[in-house]
């Protein structure tokens, strides 16, 4: 596992397959890694989740003009966690997702 200090990607290969640059190294600790990026109200949930479970988040907002220009509605923000919090980082991002399209059953609603 390779780390690119430019994307802050970790990468299988010694070649970042976003940039393109030659990877040297494997994560530190601290280092930040991205998580990925969600829109709002994703965004607003995910953060007040990694937050509420003391892991360090940086966060990095889009520019409403690149939203403006791909078409989205809502500003996305990309998500970045230290290396040694990114398995437990993943896990609670997926664990929001899989909550967010949970149905309630009709049957057991009163």
């Amino acid at each position: 596992m390779f780390y690119c200090e430019n994307c802050y990607l970790l990468n299988e290969e010694n070649t970042c397959a976003f940039c393109g640059s030659r990877l040297t190294r494997g994560p530190k600790p601290d280092d930040y890694c991205f998580i990925g990026n969600k829109c709002s109200p994703w965004a607003e949930m995910l953060h007040g989740i990694l937050e509420d479970d003391y892991i360090p988040v940086i966060i990095r907002q889009w520019s409403p003009r690149t939203a403006a220009y791909t078409g989205e509605v809502g500003t996305r923000t990309d998500f970045f966690v230290p290396y040694s919090e990114l398995d437990h980082a993943r896990q609670l991002e997926q664990a929001l997702m899989d909550s967010s399209f949970e149905q309630p059953d009709p049957e057991t609603d009163e």
